[in-house]
């Protein structure tokens, strides 16, 4: 019996033992400097709460860029005029702004400021406002980048603290103006099916102008008359041709690629209730869907050496923007007859 109680008893004192040092060894890894110091640099500049009740964004980097939300959706405003903004970019901004990241601090002290790149004045600047009053829910500055080129300074409007960490927040600061516009031709292109469509008709801009080899141009009968392209039973017909002598697939293909076709840029200075987009057309008809156009106007920009179109303006029927189109959008959307044979 007393054997067994002194076993009990050592067995007892050495779980405790155990027990303890398990304690000990938490807390040594829980409060280490390390651990401590990674979680105060474990930081987001926005809340995912505060990102919801947002309406507007000015990002002031390599080009001013104005976002507002109308609804659902967010606008890029420029010369008083708003055009739709991708959504994928935006989503992609607000995902930066709240996302909980590694931004180290680096000090509080406002006379480094201007060195790193932080002083008001200077800075580069992403701010978020919204809610009543469009209060501001984030001043951003932005900075340069460190030594390394591996991670840039950041501080809020207002405050002295700086952190620095990656640059996927700054990176944004670059974009281009387009890169931020949603430039399809038919936003609700994804759900338009090509089996709904009958008959596309095209009337290219004057020969060379589409970006078409001249043997193309001369089989769209004669350079910018119709070339009709209908459907006929499970195959097409192009320009005459009958479906034994088309490549329904790349017939297929191609009338995808119409639906889905983006612009390059918009253009402000233009208004699509002008009188001058009348040099080609894109007609689309569909079965129980209403027909959509898209109709070309003059040339915004030439090629210097040869004289040739590199860009130029077009309107989609039901919309109130005035597109941009580079020859090589021109050249997929006005294909000669010869292009659709097997």
């Amino acid at each position: 019996m007393i054997f067994k109680t002194s076993f009990k008893q050592k067995l007892l004192i050495r779980a405790s033992i155990t027990l303890a040092l398990a304690l000990v060894l938490a807390a040594t890894f829980v409060f280490s400097p390390e651990r401590v110091s990674g979680r105060q640099d474990a930081y987001a500049w926005l809340e995912s709460r505060l990102a919801d009740e947002a309406g507007r964004v000015e990002i002031k980097g390599e080009t001013e860029i104005t976002l507002a939300r109308r609804g659902s959706g967010w606008f890029v405003e420029i010369s008083g005029k708003e055009y739709p903004a991708k959504p994928e970019t935006v989503e992609d901004l607000f995902a930066a702004l709240t996302a909980r990241g590694v931004y180290a601090r680096r000090g509080n002290a406002a006379s480094s400021h201007e060195s790193l790149g932080l002083a008001e004045e200077t800075a580069s600047r992403i701010t978020v406002s919204g809610g009543p009053g469009e209060a501001p829910l984030l001043d951003l500055l932005i900075g340069d980048s460190d030594a390394t080129g591996r991670e840039v300074y950041y501080r809020k409007a207002g405050q002295d603290e700086i952190r620095s960490g990656g640059n996927s927040i700054a990176a944004f600061l670059s974009y281009s103006r387009p890169s931020w516009y949603d430039l399809k031709i038919f936003p609700d292109s994804g759900s338009l099916d090509t089996g709904q469509v009958y008959r596309v008709t095209l009337i290219a801009p004057p020969p060379g102008e589409s970006g078409e080899t001249q043997e193309n141009q001369e089989s769209v009968a004669g350079g910018n008359a119709p070339l009709v392209i209908l459907r006929a039973g499970e195959g097409w017909t192009v320009g005459g041709l009958a479906p034994e002598e088309t490549d329904t697939g790349r017939v297929e293909a191609f009338v995808r690629q119409v639906l889905d076709t983006s612009a390059d840029d918009y253009v402000p200075e233009m208004s699509a209730g002008e009188a001058v987009f009348n040099e080609g057309r894109v007609l689309i008809e569909f079965s129980g869907l209403p027909a959509r156009t898209i109709r070309l106007g003059p040339p915004l920009a030439f090629n210097e050496e040869d004289g040739s179109v590199t860009r130029r303006s077009a309107v989609r029927n039901d919309s109130p923007y005035v597109f941009a189109l580079s020859s090589w959008n021109l050249a997929r959307l006005f294909r000669g007859r010869d292009y659709f044979k097997p």
